[in-house]
């Protein structure tokens, strides 16, 4: 993929999602969290938590649970979760590099397994999802919908255009398409819209992971993530035109 000068991405994410049950409780997740506030400028600002529903004898009530938190630094330019079952890392806004988001993922990756080495059967932790997501917003310089195939390769741009034959107005379209080759899950929606400016702006989500329902052993994480971002790529790329590249370029 070229190295482009002003890539389009406003958010970047590295995400592990562990077995249920196979990490850890939140009593020793609080303790990784402060390790972390002691040797970064993440604090926390919030606790993660889930709600079960519960029906019971003809009632029903909620009950929630405390999983995690969140860390953010001052600018919120850099988020942290760590929960039972799940660590994730986030740039947000101005992308700064591939190099630099999986150096501070790696740290507090290297932090928790330091500190719960112990508790990791033969050395090894298994996850169900290790995965790369990243958010991209391309904003279009035109003002009408039909003038996004010549930015967007896409299927979407068929869509866009199938819709517009039975609706005299689009506002927005969103697609959304999940699919699954040998142990790797891909996730990838796109949405058009009008902005403030009256011009058009292109959402590319792209999520790729290794993908196990039983977990898989978790050996070389550079090298995965290396593969997933490639693939990423990818996919970026064969979804724009070159007319679209050319405004990051």
């Amino acid at each position: 993929m070229p190295n482009y000068k002003k890539p389009p991405i406003k958010e970047a994410i590295i995400e592990i999602k562990f077995q249920q049950n196979r990490l850890y409780t939140i009593e020793s997740i609080k303790r990784l969290v402060q390790e972390y506030e002691k040797s970064s400028s993440l604090k926390i600002s919030g606790e993660n938590v889930r709600f079960h529903h519960i029906s019971q004898n003809n009632s029903a009530h909620t009950d929630t649970q405390l999983v995690g938190y969140m860390l953010v630094n001052q600018s919120r330019s850099r988020v942290l979760h760590v929960d039972i079952d799940r660590l994730s890392y986030s740039f947000f806004g101005e992308y700064t590099g591939w190099k630099s988001l999986q150096k501070e993922f790696l740290s507090y990756w290297e932090q928790l397994t330091r500190l719960f080495n112990e508790t990791i059967e033969n050395n090894q932790m298994f996850a169900q999802r290790l995965g790369v997501r990243f958010v991209n917003i391309i904003k279009l310089p035109i003002e009408n919908f039909q003038e996004s195939t010549k930015y967007i390769e896409s299927n979407f741009v068929q869509d866009i255009a199938q819709y517009k034959k039975q609706h005299k107005t689009v506002r927005e379209m969103t697609k959304r398409a999940v699919a699954y080759k040998d142990n790797y899950q891909y996730i990838i929606a796109e949405q058009i819209c009008r902005n403030d400016q009256q011009k058009i702006d292109y959402f590319l989500d792209i999520d790729v992971a290794q993908y196990s329902e039983s977990g898989q052993s978790i050996i070389d994480i550079p090298n995965i993530l290396a593969n997933l971002r490639d693939s990423k790529n990818d996919i970026f790329e064969s979804y724009l035109k070159t007319k679209a590249k050319e405004l990051f370029k």
